[in-house]
């Protein structure tokens, strides 16, 4: 199931707290640091903050990798830097820059691990990863 902002925005309050650990690697406050600092310009913390709807004091953390936003939050952000849902968004911050060798390498996992998929499931895989590399390419003409 593809879960979108709006899906995730119905959910009980007892799950919200569901994406902050399982699908958020240590990489993921620098990036979205780094996405931040850049959204923000040479807006001030406090008016930026308040065009987000959260406190200065949150954005102030998360700028400074103290804290990371809890669902909730994230999914603000989600539609700020224009990310389709929460999944997209989550995997655009656990990125990692990666050598070309190592790139080849992953390709070549990658690319085997799918030949031994039934093929549903890598329909659905290939989908999930066009979905991600969209998300990615828009957001990079945002920042």
């Amino acid at each position: 199931m593809r879960l979108t902002c709006k899906v995730i925005e119905r959910r009980s309050a007892l799950s919200k707290g569901l994406f902050r650990f399982r699908m958020v690697s240590p990489l993921s406050r620098k990036q979205l640091s780094r996405l931040l600092r850049q959204k923000r310009g040479i807006r001030s913390q406090r008016a930026f903050a308040a065009e987000l709807g959260i406190s200065y004091t949150c954005l102030q953390k998360w700028e400074n990798m103290a804290s990371f936003p809890n669902t909730e939050n994230l999914l603000k952000l989600c539609r700020v830097f224009g990310f389709e849902d929460l999944e997209s968004f989550i995997a655009y911050l656990n990125q990692t820059d990666v050598t070309n060798r190592e790139e080849e390498q992953l390709v070549t996992e990658i690319l085997a691990k799918l030949r031994h998929l039934p093929p549903a499931t890598a329909v659905r895989v290939l989908e999930t990863a066009l979905g991600l590399l969209k998300a990615a390419a828009n957001n990079e003409g945002d920042i």
